[in-house]
């Protein structure tokens, strides 16, 4: 628990706060307040229970964006014309403005992930430019805040912290878990420590925002249904609990992440959390996304009921599904994949060995329905894989072929040229 703030009334000066955390030396337009609220410590004082010190309060969680998306959402369910589809004619232009609009200079410095939160954020809004664009800008400033630049780019391959912290599997993320395609994003508590240096606040954050960005990149359905939030507490000891890194996440993803967010739950709850949170509800979720928040019970299989209705085949035992086969290293492996793929795009002789290599461990996952290949085999998005690298190696293939046919061709074409010169002289 933190210990430095014994909350009296006292609004302390950022002069007073220790400078745990380099900050980045380029902005963008505006101060998000994310590092500052990783670095400010709040002790919970007992003869306050529900007093929230002067210097905690700027760091309060903004849903406006969610509860405006969800009274959006619902009223397109009455109104189903008024849908804009983002692949549509329309779509694609107002897609085309967003872009334009943006700028270059962004476009210049990291194209591709201007490009997703573009587009998540437009599947999200059903196509409103405007208010995509505002929460997009939100979001770069985060991005800037934390990373430093925005041409800075998040890889597993080339950044040594983010691949050892997430691989401690303190944030985890199961896809396809709703009829609805939505994906959850579960934090297993128990595992954050932030006296360990691979699970520094800091260091969440960054996972957090790298789970959330891969997810909707290789989710559509997440980018336009939004995501579902599970804070499992079991195995949490009190004295372990970080009110600081649980705070500074709840305002990343309320009020900078580029998806909406469709539910949360607190799943195997502490008591003081029990106790606490009707009382911290106010101030945490001021609006109607109350109303979407919920504290379960110690069985997980609340996750199965209303209103969640999450798919038992897809959850593990751990959650009150049935999928022995889920490991979310798999999960990392076919990230890691993709980043290779896409890296290696240019030279045909690495593209080839990688496809070929790829498919041949596909295959094997889907004809092995034992262990961790068998939720190779049954996950969409390793099919979609599968399928994508089958169509690259066959393009490949084809292009090959009609090289060799125009070499043929064109060595034909020359020794008849030849032999037409010949006889002539």
């Amino acid at each position: 628990m933190d210990d430095d703030d014994d909350g009296d009334d006292e609004d302390e000066g950022d002069d007073d706060i220790p400078n745990e955390i380099e900050r980045p030396t380029r902005r963008l337009k505006n101060e998000t307040n994310i590092i500052k609220s990783l670095e400010t410590h709040v002790k919970w004082n007992p003869a306050k229970p529900f007093y929230v010190p002067k210097r905690a309060r700027k760091f309060r969680p903004d849903w406006s964006f969610h509860e405006h998306e969800h009274e959006r959402e619902e009223y397109l369910e009455k109104h189903p014309r008024e849908r804009v589809s983002f692949e549509s004619e329309l779509g694609q232009k107002r897609f085309a403005l967003a872009m334009k609009t943006v700028g270059d200079d962004l476009l210049k410095m990291n194209y591709e992930l201007v490009e997703l939160v573009v587009t998540s954020l437009l599947r999200c809004t059903n196509c409103d430019v405007a208010k995509s664009l505002f929460r997009a800008q939100e979001y770069f400033d985060f991005y800037v805040d934390v990373f430093g630049d925005m041409s800075y780019k998040q890889t597993l391959k080339n950044d040594d912290e983010l691949r050892e912290t997430i691989e401690t599997g303190c944030i985890q993320v199961i896809e396809n878990v709703d009829r609805e395609g939505r994906a959850m994003l579960w934090g297993l508590q128990s595992r954050l420590n932030a006296e360990d240096n691979k699970k520094s606040p800091l260091r969440v954050l960054k996972i957090v925002n790298y789970v959330i960005l891969r997810t909707l990149r290789n989710y559509p359905m997440c980018q336009q249904n939004g995501l579902i939030i599970c804070s499992d507490m079991g195995a949490l000891k009190f004295e372990n609990f970080v009110l600081s890194s649980s705070r500074t996440n709840l305002i990343c993803i309320s009020k900078f992440m580029p998806v909406k967010i469709h539910r949360m739950g607190v799943l195997r709850p502490l008591l003081f959390i029990r106790f606490m949170m009707p009382a911290c509800r106010s101030f945490v979720f001021p609006g109607r996304m109350a109303q979407r928040v919920h504290i379960l019970t110690q069985d997980p299989r609340d996750l199965l009921r209303e209103p969640f209705l999450l798919r038992k085949e897809i959850l593990p035992p751990s959650l009150g599904g049935n999928n022995v086969s889920h490991n979310f290293l798999n999960r990392i492996h076919a990230w890691r994949l993709e980043e290779e793929e896409h890296e290696n795009e240019g030279s045909c002789g690495s593209r080839n060995h990688m496809y070929n290599e790829a498919a041949d461990e596909l295959d094997t996952a889907q004809n092995n329905n034992r262990g961790q290949t068998r939720e190779f085999a049954e996950d969409p998005i390793y099919l979609f894989q599968s399928i994508r690298l089958r169509q690259n190696i066959e393009t490949q293939a084809e292009e090959e072929e009609k090289e060799k046919e125009d070499t043929e061709m064109s060595d034909n074409v020359s020794v008849s040229y030849m032999s037409y010169h010949t006889a002539k002289n």
